[in-house]
This record gives C-alpha cells, sequence and structure tokens, in this order.
C-alpha cells in the first residue's frame, strides 16, 4: 500500500488527465462565477440595458443598485458589481497561473496550458473592457510580499493580444461545449481590435 499523505509540485504527474483535470477545473469555477453571480457580469450587461427591467424598490438593498446600472451611473459606491468581476476574475487568473507556471505542464499538456492561456486572456479582456486599468499577476506562486500596479490600458492591450495570438496555435478548430476554441480566441482578437 502506498500512503498518499501530502501532494507537492514534485509529486504531480502532468501526464495524468486527472491531474489536469483538477488543475484546471477551478479556473472554469472563477469564470462561471464571475459572469453568473449575483452581480455579476449577466447583471453588468443586461441590467444595464433595455432588455432586462427590475421593479423599483428603493431603500430595500437590492432595488437601488440596479436604478444605477440601467442609467449607466456606475461609480465606486456601486461595490457589488465591482467586487464580484474583479473578485472571480483575479481568482480564475491566480489558478491558471498556477498552473502555467509549472514548466513540466506546459510542455506535457501544450492543449491544456493553450486553454488556460486564451481563458487568462479573456478573464483579463473582461477587465480591460470593464476598467481599462488593472494589474497583470505573474504566472507561478506568488511572492511573499506582493505589492501590485495598474498597467497603462496599452500595456495591457498588447498582453492580451499576444497572449490570444500565441494560444490559438495549441487551441482545437472544434471542441465540445464550454472549451476554448481557435474560434474563441479570434473572437476575443475582433472585441479588442
Amino acid at each position: 500500500e502506498i500512503p498518499y499523505d501530502f501532494l507537492t509540485d514534485d509529486t504531480l504527474d502532468f501526464t495524468d488527465s486527472q491531474t489536469v483535470a483538477e488543475m484546471t477545473g477551478n479556473v472554469y469555477t472563477y469564470l462561471d462565477l464571475m459572469f453568473w453571480e449575483y452581480y455579476g457580469m449577466w447583471d453588468w450587461n443586461e441590467d444595464a440595458s433595455d432588455l432586462h427591467l427590475f421593479p423599483s424598490r428603493i431603500g430595500v438593498g437590492w432595488g437601488d443598485y440596479y436604478i444605477a446600472y440601467h442609467k449607466h451611473q456606475f461609480s465606486p459606491s456601486i461595490n457589488n458589481i465591482n467586487y464580484v468581476i474583479w473578485y472571480h476574475a483575479y481568482v480564475a487568473i491566480l489558478y491558471a497561473n498556477q498552473s502555467l507556471g509549472h514548466e513540466s505542464f506546459r510542455k506535457d499538456n501544450p492543449s491544456a496550458a493553450a486553454e488556460l492561456r486564451a481563458i487568462r486572456a479573456y478573464l483579463y479582456y473582461v477587465l480591460f473592457d470593464s476598467y481599462r486599468s488593472f494589474v497583470i499577476l505573474p504566472e507561478g506562486d506568488m511572492p511573499a510580499v506582493f505589492l501590485p500596479e495598474q498597467e497603462e490600458p496599452s500595456k495591457t492591450f498588447d498582453y492580451i493580444v499576444k497572449e490570444l495570438e500565441e494560444a490559438q496555435e495549441d487551441l482545437p478548430e472544434t471542441n465540445y461545449f464550454g472549451y476554448p476554441t481557435k474560434a474563441m480566441a479570434w473572437m476575443t482578437l475582433a472585441k479588442m481590435h
């Protein structure tokens, strides 16, 4: 019997499909939360349009936010929408960076690495489209002390385009629902341009 009492970077088997699925799964979870959690991207896009409406219930907590969304009066005081999108995008990016920081992960799984790079670029695109200035996080483990600085929009634009152009080389032409393909990279590039 082999006891499995802990897992380290040295003991990870990047050729095992189950290990790869577990490492990439968190990225998809937080991508999903960024869209569908209350005050996520769905609220940001739909509640600010004329396609979706809520009854006015000022003072009970949630009505005030939706009126501000609809009037396009976004401000730092609308904490929920700013927090949900920013938080979930960055948690997904951290998980992607954790996997992509392993050279053997990239070498043994070029298609999974391309998936994560494309999703990470898409998450950065959402941040770019929503906020323009944001932090590009380093791959691998985060340093013990990390004082991030927001990048200029021109640098974030170039980073997103470069990541998508490089990732598309190893993305499939077609795939099953929910995974990045070349078309997903092209769509995000088109939105950037």
